[in-house]
C-alpha cells in the first residue's frame, strides 16, 4: 500500500493528535511524516516564489512598454509649414512659467534630434529615431547657430521643435525643452 501525500497541516495535525492519546509511532511513520511535511512546506515556498517570480516579470515588461510607448505618444507629426520652410520653429508644448529666454541667458535644455528621409549617417541621424542630449548652453554662443534664434523667447516646461536645413538633404529637427534657465548679464558698452 503506498502512501499519499498528505498537506502540511494536516500531517503536523495528525502527528499531535498521535502523540497527545499516547499511541506509539513507528520511526518510518515519524520520518514519512516529517518528510511530507517538508514538501509540503517546500512547494508552497516554490508556489510563491514562482508566482513572485512571474509577478515581477510582468511589472517589468510592463514598464518597458510604457517606456517604448512614451516615445511614440511624444512625437507629434510634422506639419505643413515645418515640411515646406527651410527654417522652422513650432511650439509642441506651451508654458506661461518665467519666459524671455534671450541671448546670452544661461539655459538648461533637454534635446533630442531627428531627420526623416536622411541616412547620411545612420548612427547619428535616421528617419525618426531620438537622441537625447542634456546641455547648459549659453544663449547665442550654440555651436548649432541656427538654435539660438530658435531658443529666443522660450519659457521654463516648453517644448519647440526647429527645423534647420542641410544643405539639399533634408532637414534635421531639433525638439527642444528648456528645463531652466538665468539671465545673462547685458554687455557692457565699450568706451
Amino acid at each position: 500500500m503506498t502512501k499519499r501525500p498528505l498537506n502540511v497541516r494536516n500531517t503536523c495535525f495528525n502527528l499531535k493528535q498521535n502523540i497527545s492519546r499516547g499511541v506509539v509511532l513507528k520511526k518510518d511513520n515519524i520520518a514519512y511524516a516529517l518528510a511530507n511535511a517538508a514538501n509540503g512546506v517546500y512547494a508552497y515556498i516554490h508556489t510563491i516564489h514562482s508566482k513572485m517570480k512571474q509577478s515581477l516579470f510582468y511589472l517589468l515588461l510592463l514598464f518597458f512598454l510604457s517606456v517604448a510607448k512614451s516615445d511614440d505618444e511624444t512625437y507629434v507629426e510634422l506639419d505643413e509649414y515645418e515640411v515646406k520652410n527651410k527654417f522652422s520653429v513650432r511650439v509642441l508644448r506651451e508654458s506661461s512659467l518665467r519666459c524671455g529666454l534671450d541671448l546670452r541667458d544661461e539655459a538648461e535644455i533637454e534635446m533630442r534630434t531627428f531627420s526623416p528621409g536622411v541616412h547620411i549617417m545612420p548612427h547619428i541621424l535616421s528617419d525618426y529615431q531620438f537622441g537625447y542630449a542634456q546641455q547648459k548652453i549659453i544663449v547665442g554662443e550654440h555651436n548649432v547657430t541656427p538654435l539660438n534664434e530658435g531658443l529666443r523667447g522660450m519659457c521654463v516646461g516648453e517644448l519647440r521643435r526647429v527645423g534647420i536645413p542641410i544643405g539639399n538633404i533634408g532637414k534635421v529637427y531639433y525638439e527642444i525643452t528648456l528645463k531652466d534657465y538665468t539671465k545673462g548679464t547685458p554687455p557692457r558698452d565699450e568706451l
